[in-house]
This record gives structure tokens, sequence and C-alpha cells, in this order.
């Protein structure tokens, strides 16, 4: 029997599973370490000022480059690869260079902390790192699945290797934390390798970088906006609790089902291209895209929601059970993360609304977890996470429909994500 074809949403999917999993086996290995929960709250700092960078804006402008790309022509296409590419190495270096000029003032207004161990070798590692971003994206384009997935083994088998390997060896984190500016170094070659055999150096037409921003800069701000909810909750566990061994209890549990968010993050950017060629075919498309995605994770998201409280000690260490009830109420953004209006809006270069939207999660967000803390204490930070999800996805779901007349049973499966939806409630309070 012929194995089945590797399609471009399966690899991103895989190389999606392969991040979150980088970041799963790296979190279990330190737990086993002879690191103390002060220790690996020093790790969480760094990783959470990456995923800040990474994240802030980058993301948005990796959302923004297949609306664009699609309709653009041989040469057009070959351009706008090396504009995109010289871009995201711009932004790398300037992060690069406010990360170090401020991080006497940085680290202790986002962490909370007075200094982290290797700081400026992640920041370097960071700067190289933005700049390869473009990679996944570029082979999605050119439908080279393959290559999405020996570009994830490369990049998070490196990632696990490079901070693992010192630790085990007694080398201690910074010494990871400098084997992973090479993995970056690394990274950074091959992309520039790309752009020297697909792109074309052509700075003299912008038209098409030009509206490239126009797209990306809302879904940029979005990013942002996003990752200051992600910043106002490490600020407030930190101002409400002051204690290390709390930040890094919140940490660990404070974390979508990586099986849910990596699957239906594959899915919602391979979705783009069919948005943007043909909307109505690919939003029928998406359907039924989404209906086998509700069947792969909604079971499983039930069956970790029950053994939750058993696994994580296990997993872990017994340090970490208060981390278990927190996670429990994260696996519930699985019910909204599965909706995917906001690839249907990026297909159609709708993306103000996705940043205006992102405003108003915002406040909420800040109202809720500010109220929510001091009701339910770590438990309650992560309801009003909950609470500001839904609250995105409803307000795009009800744009689209009432002034695109775009109802939801055009791409979504209504029913199965009704009923999945409320056994996964049933499961949570019969967990309660």
């Amino acid at each position: 029997m012929p194995l089945p074809r590797l399609s471009n949403t399966r690899a991103l999917q895989t190389y999606q599973l392969m991040r979150a999993g980088a970041g799963i086996v790296t979190g279990v290995f330190l737990t086993k370490t002879a690191l103390s929960t002060a220790d690996i709250g020093i790790w969480e700092s760094l990783l959470f000022l990456g995923s800040l960078v990474v994240f802030t804006g980058v993301n948005g402008f990796l959302q923004g480059i297949t609306p664009i790309f699609t309709p653009l022509n041989a040469t057009q296409r070959t351009a706008f690869i090396t504009q995109v590419f010289t871009l995201f190495f711009g932004i790398g270096l300037a992060l690069f260079l406010l990360f170090v000029g401020t991080g006497s003032y940085l680290i202790p207004a986002l962490t909370g902390l007075p200094d982290v161990p290797g700081y400026f070798w992640f920041s370097l590692y960071l700067w190289f790192n933005i700049g390869s971003l473009p990679v996944e994206i570029l082979y999605l384009l050119q439908n080279r699945p393959l290559s999405i997935v020996v570009w994830g083994i490369v990049g998070f088998g490196g990632q696990i290797a490079a901070v693992c390997l010192p630790v085990m060896l007694g080398y201690g984190i910074v010494t990871g934390v400098q084997w992973l500016c090479v993995l970056g170094f690394i990274k950074f070659i091959w992309a520039f390798g790309l752009v020297v055999q697909h792109g074309q150096w052509s700075f003299g037409n912008l038209t098409s970088l030009k509206q490239y921003l126009q797209i990306s800069t809302p879904l940029a701000l979005n990013s942002f906006t996003g990752n200051l909810i992600q910043l106002f909750d490490h600020w407030l566990v930190g101002f409400w609790f002051a204690n290390p061994a709390v930040f890094a209890l919140y940490r660990y549990g404070s974390r979508e089902f990586p099986w849910a968010s990596a699957l239906t993050t594959a899915l919602g950017t391979a979705a783009v291209p069919g948005l943007t060629a043909q909307p109505e075919t690919g939003m029928s498309d998406l359907k039924q895209r989404t209906t086998r995605l509700l069947h792969a994770v909604m079971p499983v998201t039930i069956i970790m929601l029950v053994v939750t409280p058993y696994l994580f000690p296990v997993v872990f260490s017994p340090d970490f059970q208060p981390s278990a009830v927190l996670f429990q109420i994260y696996l519930l953004v699985t019910m909204s993360r599965v909706l995917l209006p906001n690839s249907v809006l990026i297909g159609l270069q709708e993306t103000k609304v996705i940043f205006y939207t992102g405003l108003g999660e915002l406040v909420l967000k800040i109202i809720t977890g500010l109220a929510f803390v001091q009701w339910w204490g770590l438990e309650g930070i992560a309801w009003s996470v909950v609470v500001s999800f839904w609250f995105e996805k409803l307000v795009l779901m009800l744009y689209l429909w009432s002034q695109k007349g775009i109802s939801p049973q055009r791409w979504l499966p209504v029913q199965w994500f009704l009923l999945y939806s409320g056994l996964l409630m049933a499961a949570f309070f019969w967990c309660r």
C-alpha cells in the first residue's frame, strides 16, 4: 500500500508539533536535572523574553507573506523573496541592538529579576533566528512539504541538543545558550542560501513590499497586542506573588495543549493561500479540514484534561503539582483555538479588524486579570485568558457574518464543534 502523500498541511502540522515538542522535551529534561525551581525560572525568563521578541510583530509579518506572494508573477516573486528576507534580517538586528542596549532596564521590567544569565547570547541567537523565520513560509509557497519537515528537524532537533547536552555534561544553561547561537547562525546561513537560490537582489520596484507592509502591519500590531497580554500576565504574577518559584509554576501550567495548538496553527497557515486565490473553494476546504482537525484534537484534549492531575507530577516533578490545575483551565482555550476566522480574514486581506479586535481583547484581559487574581489567585489569571480568547474569536466571527455575509457554517462544521465543546466542558466540571 503506498504511503499517504505528504501535503503542505500535514508538513506544517508536523513542523508545529516539532516546535511544541522541543519546548516540552527541554522543559521536562530540566526538571529532571539538579537545577532548582528558581534556576528553571531563570531559564523560563529567557524563553519568555524570546517568545516576546519573536512574536511581537514578527509573527504578524510572517502571516502577511502569503496573501501578497500568491498573486505575483515569477519575476515579482523572486524580488519579493529577497525584500522579505532583508526585512526580517533588519528586524532581528534592530531587536538585538535594542535588547543589548536596554538590557539593564528591560530585564527587571519584563521579568522582575535584576539580571538573567546568558541574556546577551540569547539576544544574539534571536537575531539569527528571526532572520531565518520566513523559511517555512517560503517552503509552503513553493509547495515543498518535505523541506518543511527537514527544516523542522534541523531547527528543533538542534534546539533540544543545544540546551540539553551542556546541562547534561555539567556546563550549565549559559553554555547551552551559546550553543543556541551556533544553531541560530547555521539556520541563518541556510536562509541566506535560499535567498541566493530563489531570490533576486532587486530593490528598484517596492510596490509588492509596500502592499505587504499594508497587509502585515495590522497583523504585526495585533501580535504586539497579543504579547502585551502575555506580558501583563507575567507582570501580574510577579507583582502579586513576587516569587520566582511561583513564576515557574505559572509558566509550566499556563500552556496551551501543544497537540491542539500545533495542528490548529498549521491548518490556519496552510489555508491562507487557498482562501486568497479562491475564497469560496478555500472556505469549503477549510470546513472539511477543520472537521478532521476536531476529530484529531478534541478527543485527545478531553482525555488530557482528565489525566492531567496524575500526569504532571510524573512528567515533571511533585513540585509542579499546582501547575496541573492551571493547565486544565488552559485546555478550555482549545475550544476557541480551533475556530479560524482569522485565516479567512487574512485570505480576504481584511487585517485591520484583527488588530482592532486585539485591542479590545487586551483591555478585557487587563480588567478580568486584575479582578480574577483577587478572587481565584493563579487560577483567576488562567480564567481571564479563556475569556479574552473567546472574545477575540466571537467578535471576528460576528464581523465576517454581519459585514461580509460569511456565516460560520461556510467555514466551520458547527454541529461537530458544539458537540465536542459540550463534551470538553462536561469533562472539566466532572474533574472539578
